[in-house]
């Protein structure tokens, strides 16, 4: 019996509210860039091709908006969903500063050990 209420009470706290500094990560201004469109789509553990509400990925299935994050929650919650350039990492599928940079630091690299190989022969 114990170990019953023990399980239900881990998965209550799943939705207690979080402490005063929690600040939440996953939101449309945070993750929507100049040229991407962001939107949020309202979610619950029982959405889906089973329920009359259907899950976010329904919704946006076959259009340009791809699955961002999610804010926190257990039996709800809110996804982002955005359309457009990458809005995580760092930013190497573009190429960007942080690629050049990589890129001449290999170089510099290869012309170290070269000229080093020269000195021994």
């Amino acid at each position: 019996m114990l170990f019953i209420a023990l399980l239900f009470s881990l998965t209550a706290r799943a939705d207690v509210a979080p402490g005063p500094f929690y600040r939440e990560k996953c939101t449309v201004d945070k993750k929507e860039q100049r040229g991407t469109e962001c939107q949020e789509c309202s979610s619950w553990h029982g959405a889906g091709s089973d329920s009359a509400e259907p899950a976010c990925a329904e919704q946006y299935e076959g259009t340009d908006f791809e699955y961002v994050c999610q804010t926190r929650g257990a039996s709800s919650w809110t996804e982002v969903w955005c359309d457009g350039p990458p809005r995580e990492g760092c930013g190497c599928a573009t190429g960007g500063a942080s690629g050049a940079l990589g890129l001449l630091l290999l170089a510099g690299l290869a012309l170290t050990r070269r000229q080093e190989g020269d000195d021994e022969g």
